[in-house]
């Protein structure tokens, strides 16, 4: 077993894969007997990582198994059972007129015409189709707050400690502040942008406003982020559940590992479709991260990773605390990398569009003040600690502040289950994003299909293929911190500053005759901003 707990860091840039045929690396065409040894040697590498290690290993891997069909069963019942009353075509029937008329911007009428057109065969065999207009007005103010929380927090905070070790601790506060703010702002203006156009996802945002010939730009960018963080976060659930898995019982390798836990809970949460279904799991995610939170205040102040303490020896000594005695208006270029983990450490903006059209009686006063909650919930979050990581370990704080931990540490070994499995419950949350977008690429590059892709069927099948393509990658890398720190520093920053302030300054340029230039001016340094951060986090991720 990997000495390293979570044996992943997101600013790590080596790229572990496994063996590939020789025949596919050498230029010369290989001979028939030479290409079948070579597929058989790189069959037998992948074999070899799915390695089971023990007949427990079996037992839990079948126990996964049985449950992931247990939860597709009743997904499958639930699909076919479902009934119209709760949906927002029934909630509009049942709505008088000026309740109907009481959102800023309501559901517009091509959807609601779509809507009424299969009703009768809908309620006789259940829902076959599903369409984002669907999940309209589904979720209240406290599902989007915890959702939206999970969606940040639990991979968000565990390597701040690492980056304040070249920045101080006002500094630190203030980049903090500074960027919770701006993500606060970008997602208003997605959802003013939603408003302005009446249009439920960015594709339809960036059409009405710049043009149908580049509305796959956004899209992209979105699969891209959301690809490259869920790649990152199987990683971290592999490496997770891979230490602590062996002080459950069960002996397994990462490959193994990572599997069960892809089977379930996984599986049967990424095939759920809106983010109202998720807020269980998310609520659960809320207390593990706050339970963690805490047991870092209480060891920061209890003396047990001190000098003496009850822990510090069974701490490696590049781990072991080496706290400064004056760390408070530190800044640099290494500053850089705490700069870029807080730039986007409040990237939830793929699910924007989503978290607009789901929220009931939306409307961007409602969105940003949803999102201010969440997202100042996950600052305090951050800073209680990046602060305490940092003053218990100091300059020998981990890029996963946990793993400086010692593993004997019992309340610390409940907070890394705990944070695995908010991690699991964070996952979703992602992947839905990240199916959506496929499904608006497809629909763009393939019209001549229609309303294919609309049958949950295909939906579901859509996301099997993406999580198993996620869950191999996962397999053959042991180490995704380049792809996550390449694709959060690009697309991330595109997608948390560049796209929404193109578009929001479009929709005022295009629809609106009262035009505010302060506001245009305003737009203009956000997305000088974004260039700005997107350089600044590719070196970061490729030098420090």
């Amino acid at each position: 077993m990997d000495e390293d707990v979570f044996g992943m860091s997101l600013l790590q840039v080596q790229v572990k894969v496994a063996p590939r045929p020789s025949a596919i690396l050498s230029s010369a065409p290989p001979d028939e007997a030479s290409y079948h040894e070579d597929l058989v040697g790189l069959l037998a590498s992948v074999a070899g990582k799915l390695q089971v290690t023990s007949g427990v290993d079996l037992c839990f891997m079948g126990g996964c198994a049985f449950c992931a069909l247990i939860s597709v069963g009743i997904y499958i019942n639930s699909q076919m059972g479902q009934s119209e009353d709760t949906s927002p075509r029934q909630r509009l029937e049942s709505a008088d007129d000026s309740q109907i008329g009481r959102s800023t911007f309501s559901i517009p009428e091509r959807f609601l015409r779509r809507r009424f057109t299969h009703i009768s065969g809908e309620q006789k065999y259940g829902k076959t189709k599903w369409t984002i207009d669907d999940s309209c007005q589904t979720m209240n103010a406290f599902q989007f707050v915890v959702n939206m929380f999970t969606d940040l927090c639990p991979p968000g905070f565990l390597p701040l400690a690492y980056g304040l070790k070249n920045t101080g601790f006002v500094p630190g506060f203030c980049l903090l502040c500074f960027f919770c703010m701006l993500c606060i702002y970008t997602m208003y203006a997605v959802a003013k942008s939603a408003q302005i156009t009446r249009e439920q996802d960015y594709a339809g945002m960036w059409t009405r406003a710049i043009g149908r010939e580049s509305s796959w730009v956004p899209t992209l960018v979105v699969v891209c982020v959301c690809f490259g963080c869920t790649l990152s976060y199987l990683c971290y659930i592999a490496d997770i559940f891979t230490g602590v898995m062996p002080s459950l019982g069960f002996e397994m390798s990462r490959s193994f590992c990572l599997w069960s836990f892809i089977l379930f809970p996984t599986m049967p949460l990424c095939l759920l479709k809106n983010l109202s279904a998720l807020s269980y799991t998310s609520t659960f995610a809320l207390l593990a991260v706050l339970y963690t939170a805490g047991v870092m205040v209480l060891r920061c102040v209890d003396g047990t990773y001190g000098t003496k303490g009850l822990y510090t020896g069974d701490i490696a000594p590049y781990l072991a605390p080496e706290v400064p005695d004056d760390h408070m208006m530190n800044f640099g270029l290494p500053s850089l990398v705490l700069v870029n983990m807080l730039a986007l450490g409040f990237l939830a903006h793929y699910n924007a569009c989503k978290y607009t059209r789901e929220l009931r009686n939306t409307s961007p006063t409602k969105v940003v003040q949803c999102t201010a909650v969440a997202m100042v919930i996950t600052a305090c979050v951050f800073t209680v600690t990046m602060l305490a990581g940092y003053k218990t370990f100091g300059a020998n704080s981990d890029g996963v502040i946990l793993k400086n931990y010692s593993r004997e540490d019992p309340l610390v070994n409940v907070a890394r289950i705990g944070m695995g499995l908010s991690i699991v419950a964070s996952f979703p949350l992602m992947f839905t994003g990240l199916r959506e977008a496929v499904i608006a690429l497809l629909k763009y590059f393939f019209p001549e299909t229609g309303m294919g892709f609309d049958a949950v069927w295909e939906q579901d099948l859509l996301s099997l293929i993406l999580l198993l393509s996620i869950a191999t990658a996962a397999t053959l890398l042991t180490d995704a911190g380049i792809v996550a720190g390449l694709a959060g520093a690009i697309c991330g920053s595109a997608n948390i500053y560049l796209i929404p302030c193109t578009l929001y300054a479009a929709c005022i340029n295009t629809f609106l005759s009262d035009k505010n230039l302060g506001e245009l001016i305003w737009l203009r340094c956000l997305f000088g901003l974004g260039i700005f951060l997107s350089i600044a986090g590719v070196v970061s991720s490729l030098v420090f």
